[in-house]
């Protein structure tokens, strides 16, 4: 299966649902730019989790992907 960013360059973030899960991942203010990612379910019982900040986007998103595999027990 295969899911695709929404890259909101105004907004300086991506983002993607998947499921009952959206994940936004944004520019963290700083000395230098730095990525982090939040996902939340979106149906009950309501979960968020942020990630560390990351020097680059796609590592932030791929934190994104791996966390909601693990939640949703899809993880290898």
């Amino acid at each position: 299966m295969t899911w695709e960013w929404e890259h909101r360059n105004n907004r300086g973030q991506w983002v993607l649902t998947i499921g009952t899960w959206n994940a936004v991942v944004q520019r963290v203010a700083g000395s230098r730019p730095l990525w982090q990612a939040a996902i939340e379910r979106t149906t009950l019982p309501h979960e968020r989790y942020e990630s560390q900040a990351y020097p680059e986007a796609l590592d932030a998103r791929t934190w994104c992907l791996r966390k909601i595999a693990e939640l949703t027990g899809a993880a290898p």
